[in-house]
């Protein structure tokens, strides 16, 4: 999330919640999809103070709703939570073998918890379709 011409908030495994400059975003991340929002000025104001009010707090590893920390797509659902409606999809961690791939179970083994199957969560996919997103 834009906070200015120069940083953003986001939510990644290595820093958390955190503002970053723009530059060092890029560079970590080389490639990123940019969607912009058409708000009001008051609009961007609520959706980056609300951004800003999780900053500091951890990534969220199990992608569970309740976690104290937030994933990326978890922290952009919030954030514009109050001028987007941005819904909540059962998620899946299946492929087109199994309802929860070898690659899920795997991660979630090495979390110690059970596989979120089907808790309500977002995902960068879902967030492309928001219809007030324009790429």
């Amino acid at each position: 999330i834009v906070i200015n011409t120069h940083q953003i908030i986001d939510a990644s495994p290595k820093h958390g919640v955190a503002i970053q400059r723009i530059r060092d975003f890029f560079e970590e991340v080389n490639v990123a999809d940019i969607y912009r929002a058409s708000l009001t000025e008051t609009q961007q104001s609520q959706v980056i103070s609300q951004a800003m009010s999780y900053q500091n707090r951890p990534y969220n590893f199990s992608f569970y709703p309740n976690d104290d920390g937030l994933y990326c797509s978890q922290l952009v659902q919030l954030a514009f939570a109050n001028v987007l409606t941005i819904p909540q999809q059962p998620m899946q961690f299946g492929d087109d073998q199994q309802p929860i791939s070898n690659y899920w179970l795997n991660y979630y083994q090495k979390l110690g918890v059970a596989v979120p199957l089907n808790q309500p969560g977002t995902n960068p996919h879902d967030l492309s379709k928001t219809p007030q997103l324009n790429y």
